[in-house]
């Protein structure tokens, strides 16, 4: 078992690096089941070939959800997050395809103290299998101390 990092042991620079994850056909469909937006260009592959996409995309919110799982996953200061702080600067640069494995890399790039622990602000990249970048944005939690 791994100690549990808390806020006082996070400093500017650190790196986290999740694993690996493919996104699949399947779910594409549950997650447009889901969410009930439908689009044409997550939905219609004869739409998409008409565009410059050439295939159906995943929806932003997909590739966003997909992040967040991986990022939670490798977190390590999972054990001590208290809360969702909120995201800044969202934005999805290219598309993510059915097949695309995704890979986020996490940088603390501010630090701010609160009482028993502080905000953490991660800047925030998910890339596919070619080092496409897909999701950029500043992701804050609110992270306890260890102690």
């Amino acid at each position: 078992m791994t100690e549990s990092v808390g806020f006082e042991d996070l400093a500017v620079g650190d790196t986290f690096t999740s694993r690996t994850r493919t996104v699949t056909e399947s779910e594409f469909t549950l997650f447009e089941g889901l969410m009930g937006a439908y689009h044409e260009s997550h939905v219609s592959k004869t739409w998409c070939e008409d565009t410059g996409y050439g295939e159906r995309i995943a929806n932003g919110f997909l590739t966003l959800t997909c992040t967040a799982g991986l990022i939670t996953a490798a977190s390590p200061f999972r054990e001590t997050i208290r809360a969702f702080y909120g995201m800044d600067g969202v934005r999805f640069p290219n598309p993510v395809y059915i097949g695309d494995t995704l890979q986020v890399t996490q940088e603390v790039i501010e630090t701010e103290s609160r009482d028993c622990g502080g905000v953490v602000a991660l800047r925030t990249e998910t890339h596919t299998q070619d080092d496409t970048l897909v999701l950029t944005y500043v992701h804050k939690v609110l992270v306890a101390d260890s102690s």
